[in-house]
């Protein structure tokens, strides 16, 4: 992932459309809780921490569906 520019603990996904008090969103994305053990490591946690306090919508999401729905909610 490094070789394709990947930086650690930064989320999987950036939508940069601001919105009421929030300046954008970003979701870390994780395998759904069935699927197997997939933690936040704190590499990923502090960067979560870093963007919400920078006015970021700032979460973690377990599979697809989670994620779609956290958009949603996001752009009501």
């Amino acid at each position: 992932a490094k070789y394709q520019g990947m930086v650690n603990g930064v989320p999987d996904i950036q939508f940069a459309w601001p919105l009421g008090k929030f300046h954008g969103l970003f979701i870390e994305m994780k395998r759904t809780k069935e699927a197997g053990d997939s933690k936040v490591s704190a590499e990923q946690q502090k960067m979560l921490d870093d963007l919400d306090a920078a006015g970021y919508k700032a979460a973690v999401c377990y599979g697809c569906d989670e994620a779609i729905e956290f958009l949603k909610k996001y752009l009501k």
